[in-house]
């Protein structure tokens, strides 16, 4: 793997749209992919991430949420995709550290256009280094 290569998290329980999401974003790194709450947080916790998406409803429950947090702590930029719309959850996953959002499904160009986003974060953390 090259080692400038983003590395990127994705947290998704349905596997249809795991498989669908990670095709997408192998477009811009090496995707690592976890069925779970459980398996997202070990896989944090074993391997250094860019990146991240993650899923709010994980395993029925909104866990995806807990992973936010658990993200900014590995200080991966944590980006949510979701169907959730209900703004008191939104609202909840941007306080714990979302820095961006996509709605189930995502499309190419939306995730350009988040791509492009942390592009940008990434080359500032990069210039104060």
């Amino acid at each position: 793997m090259n080692e400038n290569e983003t590395s990127i998290l994705l947290v998704e329980d349905d596997p249809i749209t795991l498989q669908l999401h990670k095709r997408l974003l192998s477009a811009y790194g090496k995707v690592y992919s976890a069925k779970s709450f459980d398996a997202g947080k070990k896989l944090m916790s074993e391997k250094d991430f860019d990146l991240g998406f993650f899923d709010l409803n994980l395993d029925g429950e909104l866990k995806g949420i807990e992973l936010l947090a658990l993200a900014q702590n590995h200080k991966v930029y944590p980006v949510v995709v979701s169907g959730e719309s209900q703004d008191e959850v939104l609202e909840k996953a941007f306080l714990e550290g979302a820095k961006d959002y996509l709605i189930k499904p995502f499309s190419k160009e939306k995730l350009n256009h988040v791509m492009g986003g942390f592009l940008i974060i990434k080359d500032m953390s990069s210039l104060k280094a």
